[in-house]
């Protein structure tokens, strides 16, 4: 009986504890993200916290007061690896944040709602000059938190999920235009840093943006985009995207209406610096694309490309991407622009290759007469050169001793004709193509520009 006494004892002491331990552990991380951001650009404005003995609230409001600061902290990260709640920060937003937690250690997620609370005090001034109303109106949204960002971030294993709220508003402004912006089911995950993550996945269901001014009016409709990427560094990365359709209406009173729509994209960009030499790919695709007006009517199927660039040196990228950075979150770019560009010439001074695997269009039909496409594939190499920069310096000619490449271009001649119709010295080009049925084929292998 006294041992089962001294066991319930235990027991009953570590339930006991286990909210306080709980709520400091939580605190302590929330402290040092919050330390972060104060090193970095962000000022706390406004702090409030309630907590009962199993769970606790922080209300936080965040001011982006130095943007030149904030930017050189995320210059260390892809663009690509920054969410939306981070990128789309402008200089002197205000931001809030809800974080909910239970106390009992390790039980639930945190729950986080990110939300902007206003614009910089320039940008709310100038739309209250020029339209009392809907300066209210935006005010009214922002503070109802029209724009949020849910959050359910596991503390333990850096795993993240949640959502962006529905939009859908409807308003008239002061001088009858009307905006309507509708966006429906964006989810997203992913993992680290809620800032600057190393996995994150979104979906979006619909994005519909149309402004309509008198007998004027543009609307846009994006359906079912996706994304999945992965960071291990600022350039080692993967990111794979893709959107069901893309279409943009534009109507004009005195002029001819224009529709464009792009189905089926998909683009797949990575970067690797794992290996010896870092690597770069990019790869895009579209099945189809509509461009109609009063005068044309273009339709296009099949689009595709895939390219590489490798045999990069890491340390010369490196010290390119530092410039780059440098440059784009100071106001030093003049002071900056000379050293970048000879950071580039080192680079390529080092040797670079670049493989164009293909670049293709299948079909290309121009108010309905059918122009069938064309397919480009290359290999190029710009061999190592220590005197490259004093060979463009003084004698840009000898940089063609550096080049060797493979050219295999295959296009219909319904296409060439138009191109030599626009460009008639294009015409004798035409001595050095093969004709293969419907089709012009212009090879070129091993060729070396000495």
């Amino acid at each position: 009986m006294k041992k089962i006494i001294i066991f319930i004892v235990i027991v009953v002491s570590i339930l006991a504890v286990a909210p306080i331990v709980g709520n400091r552990l939580v605190e302590d991380r929330l402290d040092k993200e919050i330390n972060l951001l104060k090193s970095n650009g962000i000022e706390i404005t406004n702090t409030r916290k309630t907590s009962t003995y199993l769970n606790a609230s922080n209300h936080y409001e965040f001011l982006l007061s130095d943007m030149d600061k904030f930017l050189k902290h995320l210059s260390q990260f892809s663009q690509e690896q920054l969410p939306v709640y981070t990128s789309a920060l402008v200089d002197g937003t205000l931001i809030a944040a809800d974080i909910k937690y239970s106390n009992i250690p390790f039980t639930k997620a945190i729950s986080i709602d990110i939300y902007p609370l206003s614009f910089s005090k320039k940008i709310m001034k100038e739309l209250k000059e020029d339209d009392k109303s809907f300066y209210e109106y935006l005010k009214d949204f922002l503070a109802n938190k029209g724009i949020l960002f849910h959050i359910n971030y596991n503390v333990v294993s850096g795993n993240f999920d949640g959502f962006v709220k529905d939009i859908y508003e409807n308003h008239t402004m002061k001088n009858g235009s009307n905006i309507l912006v509708n966006l429906s089911n964006t989810k997203f995950k992913g993992n680290g840093s809620l800032l600057v993550p190393t996995s994150l996945d979104l979906n979006a269901n619909s994005l519909k943006l149309k402004l309509l001014n008198g007998m004027q009016e543009l609307e846009m409709d994006l359906d079912k985009f996706s994304s999945v990427s992965s960071f291990d560094s600022f350039t080692s990365y993967k990111s794979f995207a893709k959107l069901k359709s893309l279409s943009v209406k534009i109507k004009e009173a005195s002029k001819e209406n224009i529709f464009m729509q792009i189905t089926d994209t998909e683009i797949d960009i990575s970067s690797s610096t794992k290996a010896k030499k870092a690597e770069m790919k990019l790869k895009n695709s579209f099945s189809k694309m509509l461009l109609k007006s009063a005068k044309v009517n273009l339709d296009v199927s099949d689009f595709d490309y895939d390219i590489t660039m490798s045999d990069i040196d890491k340390d010369s990228l490196e010290e390119l991407r530092v410039l780059i950075s440098k440059a784009n979150t100071t106001k030093q770019y003049k002071y900056l622009e000379q050293k970048i560009q000879n950071s580039l010439i080192n680079l390529l001074s080092k040797g670079v290759k670049l493989d164009v695997e293909k670049f293709s269009l299948k079909n290309i039909q121009l108010n309905k007469e059918d122009l069938k496409g064309f397919k480009v594939s290359s290999k190029l190499i710009l061999k190592e050169d220590k005197y490259l920069e004093q060979k463009i310096k003084y004698a840009p000619i000898l940089i063609l001793g550096n080049v060797d490449f493979d050219f295999d271009f295959r296009v219909s001649k319904k296409i060439f004709s138009r191109i030599s119709a626009l460009q008639p010295m294009a015409v004798y080009a035409k001595a050095y193509a093969k004709e293969d049925g419907d089709d012009l084929v212009f090879v070129y292998n091993k060729v070396s520009l000495k």
